[in-house]
């Protein structure tokens, strides 16, 4: 898995054997490790076949909300509607809320022992993560912490190519003027004289 659509589409089809869940989303913690930038599928139907996986609804939102915190204390099953009562929920929170779910399981994406994200499954149903499904869930985030980890790092890799590439166009074109500026300054068939020796 090489960036966050692949991994969307990893959990939103490979768990759906395994756990009863509309659709999943998933967060990274940015650089500054003041926000975070969620990732989600804009579901347009119950089947997930039916779902546009280049539509992915990206929204930045602080670290310092209540999901965050939540989910610091490991898997977390949660009531939205509760969650909503209390008017701390984030808006992709009432979003989620306003197209049917009724529930959301929390996990942290670690990487040697740092969060790096967080991913959530949804429920249009309350009662959907029994302590089976997150014992299993716990085997299964290993993995997915891994992806996400490879989604950072290609990311990061792509933004320092970007850069270098950003770089070298701009030496090539400061490497154009300077031999252009070279040329006029050296160039002596442009010297016209009046002596009569010339």
């Amino acid at each position: 898995i090489h960036d966050k659509v692949q991994f969307l589409k990893a959990i939103n089809t490979k768990l759906k054997d395994l756990f009863r869940f509309s659709h999943a989303m998933i967060a990274c913690i940015c650089e500054d490790k003041k926000n975070c930038v969620t990732y989600i599928l804009e579901p347009q139907g119950e089947n997930s076949a039916e779902w546009d996986y280049g539509q992915v609804f990206i929204d930045n939102i602080p670290l310092k909300n209540i999901v965050c915190e939540m989910v610091s204390d490991g898997f977390v099953s949660v009531d939205i509607y509760e969650l909503i009562r209390t008017g701390l929920a984030p808006g992709f929170i009432q979003r989620n809320y306003n197209i049917g779910c009724l529930e959301m399981l929390l996990a942290p994406l670690k990487e040697d022992n740092t969060t790096i994200g967080f991913y959530m499954l949804f429920a249009r149903e309350k009662g959907g993560f029994d302590n089976i499904q997150l014992n299993m869930l716990a085997g299964v985030s290993h993995q997915l912490s891994i992806a996400a980890a490879n989604i950072v790092a290609n990311e990061k890799i792509e933004k320092q190519l970007a850069e270098i590439n950003s770089y070298k166009q701009r030496l090539e074109e400061e490497n154009f003027y300077l031999q252009q500026e070279i040329e006029t300054s050296h160039n002596h068939s442009d010297i016209i004289g009046s002596s009569p020796a010339i």
